[in-house]
């Protein structure tokens, strides 16, 4: 569910310029993560252990995002079926070229 965080998850926002942002981009996918937010959260739980801080991965995974299974709700991405337009053949007030 896009822009829906699920309890304990805080997004955070940090200005980058353009280049920055392409090298992650790069760096993200050249290294097989699946999105760029996995791949930041990973690089900065790197950072933190090599400056001797102690991050167990459990906490850089992000909460989930699933609703619990009791709510009845439509799944997420499904494609509402409308009818199939028919276009009515009786004019509007229009003559046949389309004029009123």
């Amino acid at each position: 569910m896009p822009n829906v965080r699920a309890p304990g998850q805080k997004p955070i926002l940090i200005p980058l310029t353009n280049g920055f942002l392409d090298a992650i981009d790069l760096a993200y996918r050249n290294a097989g993560f699946d999105d760029r937010a996995k791949f930041i959260r990973e690089a900065v739980r790197e950072k933190l252990v090599s400056l001797g801080i102690d991050v167990p991965v459990e906490i850089t995974l992000a909460p989930g995002r699933r609703r619990p299974a009791n709510k009845c709700e439509a799944p997420d991405r499904v494609k509402k079926k409308y009818p199939r337009h028919n276009p009515n053949t009786a004019g509007l007030n229009e003559g046949e070229r389309g004029e009123a």
